[in-house]
């Protein structure tokens, strides 16, 4: 006998408390953006920095390469300035980060914190038809 499906119905307050308690747990992954850029670090290696032009149903594949030594890092993808996607606790490799972009302009950002301290950005740009 198949399950009955429950519609659960969140108030906008109950997702504001919830929201506070992650950040609250997780300061370092939900607060990144008022960090500044450590120069020291060095970016991530994005293999492909040319503008790309895409179908609007398409999913796009971001590779890049990590080089850090001996620490975990957090590393974060922004789709147009809005936190879309990350990697907790990586070590250095080759990762990639799989997406569907908006119609029109996107702009891709990747940075990864390591000790709390946040890499400079890398950009792409991904044009959506």
């Amino acid at each position: 006998m198949p399950a009955k499906s429950l519609k659960v119905k969140i108030t906008s307050q109950e997702f504001t408390f919830r929201h506070e308690i992650k950040k609250t747990i997780f300061p370092h992954i939900y607060d990144n953006e008022n960090l500044l850029e450590d120069n020291n670090l060095k970016p991530v290696k994005l293999f492909s920095r040319e503008t790309k032009t895409v179908s609007r149903k398409e999913k796009i594949q971001i590779p890049f390469e990590l080089l850090i030594e001996n620490s975990p890092a957090d590393v974060f993808l922004y789709l147009n300035a809005q936190k879309l996607d990350m990697y907790y606790s990586i070590q250095s490799g080759r990762y990639s980060f799989n997406i569907y972009p908006k119609v029109g302009k996107n702009i891709v950002e990747i940075f990864y914190l390591v000790n709390g301290c946040k890499s400079p950005s890398v950009f792409n740009k991904i044009i959506s038809k």
